[in-house]
């Protein structure tokens, strides 16, 4: 085992150029722009973080200037960056010690990029590839399935296209014109892998779960993709980790089950990756992209603490150890035992209401929306669950509404589909960013439990349809 991880760091040292290895040259790169283009102040230079893809911005440009501005950035191995300008996201790829001029067009609504110098022609191929798959990709998750597979077909064909043009005019090295083809190829796969995800609702259509099981064995284990830190093929292997979990746990476990066993998810999920045998870096890589999106989910537990602890173990000088342990910190604020931070947020009559206002009871906090139908799902049982703790008034039920849409939040509350209790709007109150940032609202429904000190108990407290949250909340009226 040791041997092939030694086998694995080699072939990197390979592929990076020997008077790149190791050592950090200095980028330039110099922004133009045309007159007409004013839709941002400024343009962003960014790498892509190794675990998730996150963008790390490297340099900012000033667009206020009108004449050529560069900007300076290190790099020690060839990576696929980004430039941001306003809405618009364009990917890049740069390697050590180039120096790149890049001018912002306009043409029609349309921004358009124009490359010179030193990586000119790899950045001109990857802006008309990215320019042809927004254009494919542009509705595609409405389309019916062979539709959509048909679309994307033909998009892996016009690349084809485009590659065969480029190789020809062989301005761009085979290293790297290969690079950007698996580029392509990743991006359509991803989309695939992606919409059959998003169509596999409960297991029950054949056809999707045929088609699942087909298309992660087209994903191809490339560690020079993985070096180079290409965002698609992160999102490819996160989108492939998320399918084979779905296909080998439903195998294995009901839905109940798994939901009654939601805790324990982060090691069942961990010590079923264990078992795929995939390559050495691969399966370190997602072992940790697995352990990343349960920290996201669950914070601080028992069950993340122990599988963090576990891969620090067994992989101590991972370079994904610290975008893990970044992710992990942020929840250390949300911790068993910490002040659960204040907020507050306007009630349907108007009125100002702050979680220190409930303090003195065991607060159940319930973050909702009313577009969010699962949300709504566990309206029924949570009003089953109030009445459990009448004519107690020692168990506050608090609602927090995200809806942008005051209107229909008041619509919902006043018709009485939600449950009685404390409702207010977070999202009316400036500070809506504010209270997602301080809880680590990444998605809802969420459900946060609260004690009557105002201390967090469980950040990712159980939903009043599991019977666990009966037993936690009378557990804190003792």
């Amino acid at each position: 085992m040791k041997k092939a991880f030694f086998l694995w760091l080699w072939f990197i040292g390979m592929w990076v150029t020997p008077d790149c290895r190791g050592q950090h040259k200095q980028n330039t790169l110099t922004l133009s722009r045309t007159d007409s283009l004013h839709q941002a102040s400024c343009v962003t230079i960014g790498l892509f973080g190794a675990l998730t893809g996150a963008f790390q911005p490297v340099a900012e440009i000033d667009l206020n200037e009108s004449k050529p501005t560069a900007t300076f950035f290190r790099l020690s191995t060839p990576q696929f960056a980004f430039v941001r300008f306003g809405d618009e996201l364009h990917p890049l790829f740069v390697k050590p010690g180039e120096q790149l001029r890049l001018h912002l067009g306009l043409t029609g609504n349309e921004v358009t990029l124009n490359f010179a110098g030193q990586g000119a022609e790899a950045n001109t191929y990857l802006a008309q590839a990215y320019r042809m798959q927004r254009r494919f990709e542009k509705g595609l998750f409405v389309l019916p399935l062979p539709d959509a597979f048909r679309r994307l077909d033909s998009l892996d064909n016009a690349l084809r296209l485009l590659d065969q043009t480029y190789a020809q005019r062989k301005l761009i090295t085979q290293e790297v014109l290969a690079l950007l083809r698996k580029r392509s190829q990743i991006r359509t796969l991803s989309f695939k892998l992606n919409f059959l995800l998003s169509r596999y609702g409960g297991g029950r259509d054949t056809t999707v779960i045929s088609l699942l099981s087909q298309t992660t064995q087209q994903v191809p284990f490339d560690s020079t993709l993985l070096v180079a830190h290409l965002p698609d093929y992160l999102r490819l292997l996160g989108y492939y980790r998320s399918a084979l979990l779905m296909l080998n746990l439903s195998s294995r476990f009901t839905k109940e089950e798994l939901t009654a066993n939601r805790s324990s998810l982060p090691l069942i999920t961990d010590e079923e990756i264990k078992k795929w045998n995939l390559p050495l870096p691969f399966t370190e890589y997602i072992r940790a992209n697995n352990l990343s999106e349960r920290i996201d989910q669950h914070g601080i537990t028992t069950a993340t603490s122990t599988v963090f602890d576990a891969y620090r173990k067994r992989y101590p000088r991972s370079l994904y150890l610290p975008e893990l342990q970044k992710g992990y910190d942020r929840w250390l604020v949300l911790k068993s035992g910490q002040k659960a931070p204040d907020f507050t947020g306007i009630t349907p009559e108007g009125k100002r209401l702050s979680l220190s206002d409930l303090k003195g009871k065991v607060v159940y906090m319930d973050v909702w929306a009313t577009w969010c139908l699962p949300c709504r799902v566990e309206f029924p049982h949570a009003k089953k669950l109030q009445q459990t703790f009448l004519p107690t008034d020692e168990v506050a039920f608090l609602y927090v509404s995200i809806d942008k849409d005051e209107a229909a939040w008041k619509r919902i509350v006043n018709a009485g589909v939600a449950p009685s209790g404390y409702h207010i709007n977070g999202f009316d109150q400036k500070q809506s960013d504010q209270f997602a940032q301080s809880y680590l609202i990444g998605s809802i429904p969420r459900y946060i439990l609260v004690d009557k000190l105002g201390n967090i108990v469980n950040p990712e407290a159980p939903k009043p349809s599991s019977k666990d949250i009966e037993m936690a909340i009378k557990a804190l009226l003792k």
